[in-house]
């Protein structure tokens, strides 16, 4: 059996094998340019090294010491009274006196250290979840302004089991979050 291929077979195989490889080589292109943008952030770090987040924690500081000036002059007063009652043994009038001067000081200070714990719990979520809100407005206008598709968070817990540290952006991300929140 002979085989004999003339010049038009030859042409049309070589016309549609060039389109089997356009085509191939389009498709490849397209996959390539419309595949996802996918990184992740730190967000432990990212938090960590937020500015807003820095400028609350000396607020609450500043608020903690405040809090701790009106504890210890609290402890002072009873324990002048208290000081005041054993000098005061043998006068049963000025004891009683100074006794009840002591206990209402000692529940002034108990109450007032429970109000400043609830207090302080209370504000340290209300910052957490104003950096949080913060972080998470600019980490989405970040992924719109560059082309990604996904940020993923990795806090440590497991969600992201492996990336490649190619794909971590927490330093780009950090830097751009600061510089939105100081207004550059």
């Amino acid at each position: 059996m002979k085989l004999i291929f003339s010049n038009k077979w030859l042409s049309y195989a070589l016309l549609i094998l060039s389109f089997a490889l356009a085509v191939t080589l389009s498709l490849s292109i397209f996959l390539y340019w419309t595949r996802p943008k996918i990184a992740y952030v730190n967000t432990i770090t990212l938090f960590q090294d937020f500015k807003q987040k820095k400028e609350l924690e000396k607020q609450f500081g500043t608020i903690e010491k405040e809090q701790k000036l009106v504890l210890d002059s609290l402890k002072m007063k009873f324990s002048f009274k208290s000081q005041q009652l054993e000098q005061l043994k043998k006068s049963e009038d000025a004891y009683r006196n100074t006794a009840g001067d002591a206990v209402a000081i000692r529940e002034e200070y108990y109450k007032k250290e429970k109000e400043f714990t609830e207090n302080n719990k209370v504000l340290a979520d209300q910052y957490n979840l104003k950096i949080w809100n913060q972080l998470n407005a600019y980490i989405k206008e970040y992924g719109i302004s560059h082309d990604y598709t996904y940020i993923h968070g990795v806090k440590g817990d497991g969600a992201i089991l492996y990336a490649e540290e190619g794909d971590d952006i927490t330093k780009e991300v950090t830097v751009y979050v600061n510089e939105k929140f100081e207004g550059k």
